[in-house]
């Protein structure tokens, strides 16, 4: 692993999978890793960087968590404010597939404007928890959470109110986990 500071510049971070040297103004570490990154970060953003890996493997947990709950959860997305996938799992892609990829990201914007508009009004009517749309061959849930929304579509037969209620918790518990490792 090798990452070096220099002040007033950019910090690059590389991982690599051979064994390489961890280099810092005063000492040299050996290490071993098993997969690939290269990061450049502004000096500022050190923090930023740890909090936002640490996010995005409790990302792909949630969706793993997620899709664990009921076998009848076709596919799980997280979704960024701006309406570009964050994360996604399927279990089935059956119905992804089906779409183009511009259909895909229109997908994922209109959800994404549709949970902005609708907690327009919580201040008047109560904060939203999640909105359910059901088609002819599915059911979809948006769930609000800080960085946007958590997309899930399951079959019809799964009790929807249930699903919700757990789908929810586990939304709340990541949040949670995320705001801990800030302060921690």
């Amino acid at each position: 692993m090798h990452f070096y500071f220099e002040k007033n510049s950019v910090q690059k971070l590389v991982l690599n999978t051979r064994n390489t040297l961890l280099h810092s103004s005063h000492n040299y570490t050996e290490s071993k890793v098993n997969f690939l990154i290269v990061l450049i970060i502004l000096p500022h953003n050190v923090l930023m960087y740890t909090s936002n890996l640490e996010q995005s493997l409790e990302l792909t947990r949630l969706c793993q968590d997620i899709l664990a709950v009921n076998d009848r959860i076709y596919f799980v997305s997280t979704i960024h404010k701006n309406g570009k996938s964050i994360e996604s799992r399927f279990r089935n892609d059956r119905i992804i597939t089906n779409l183009t990829s511009n259909e895909i990201a229109m997908l994922y914007m209109q959800r994404t404007l549709q949970s902005s508009l609708t907690q327009e009004f919580d201040d008047v009517l109560g904060p939203l928890d999640f909105i359910t749309i059901q088609r002819e061959t599915l059911l979809e849930f948006i769930f609000p959470f800080s960085s946007g929304v958590v997309l899930v579509m399951a079959d019809l037969d799964v009790v929807s109110r249930y699903l919700a209620k757990t789908i929810s918790f586990l939304i709340r518990d990541f949040e949670c986990k995320i705001k801990d490792s800030l302060y921690a």
